[in-house]
């Protein structure tokens, strides 16, 4: 979700039927709680998810999932919010998921995971639209499938950097952690577990009964 104008603005993955590929749809709300489903506003030959919305230098990106190709791919709005074109590739070579940025300490920090949902990987870059170089410790997380994951949109709060993961153990998306990053720099990373751990989870029935998303 993204705020502009008085209104909120939700992306998401609708899994298109007809083709068996998700498809990054869009919804409307004035209030956070109502919500409005509007139309799809990005599709490609291959599948779509994990749309992660930013708004840079008055401009609105979004970096949707797209590990069919190999890659993290970077849009741009030519019109805010449902219009969307191709503007880069920040990397490539390996199947991507959940790519996630953030501005932090006058640089750029792009969080993903592979498949198997156990290693993290963090790239950098001086400018969003790169060159984004491989960080000196990657892989950060290795063999831990219940924190490597990304889960959702870094924050910064009290002037710390914080990010959020999903345990992938069982299943992705079963509960979600956040961690503290005590340190980050390009040859440097050092993170720890929040003290009230994870913030959400299963609730054991209902929609979310096994988890949820990000």
């Amino acid at each position: 979700m993204i705020s502009k104008d008085d209104m909120w603005y939700m992306f998401f993955e609708v899994m298109n039927k007809k083709n068996n590929k998700g498809e990054i749809g869009l919804a409307t709300s004035t209030d956070g709680y109502k919500w409005k489903y509007e139309k799809i506003v990005l599709n490609e030959p291959f599948h779509l998810s994990y749309p992660y919305v930013l708004h840079w230098e008055n401009q609105y990106y979004m970096i949707p999932e797209t590990f069919e190709t190999k890659s993290v791919r970077l849009y741009k709005a030519v019109e805010f919010p449902d219009k969307w074109v191709f503007a880069n590739t920040l990397i490539e070579g390996y199947p991507y998921l959940d790519a996630t940025v953030v501005f932090y300490n006058d640089m750029w920090w792009l969080f993903t995971s592979l498949p198997r949902n156990n290693i993290l990987l963090l790239y950098y870059s001086d400018k969003l639209e790169g060159p984004w170089k491989s960080h000196s410790q990657n892989p950060i997380v290795m063999g831990e499938p219940s924190i490597a994951r990304p889960g959702g949109r870094p924050f910064i709060y009290r002037e710390k950097l914080f990010r959020l993961t999903q345990d992938g153990s069982n299943r992705y998306g079963s509960k979600v952690r956040a961690f503290e990053v005590k340190e980050i720099t390009p040859t440097t990373y050092r993170e720890s577990l929040y003290s009230k751990n994870p913030v959400i989870e299963a609730s054991g029935s209902g929609w979310n009964k096994l988890g949820m998303h990000n």
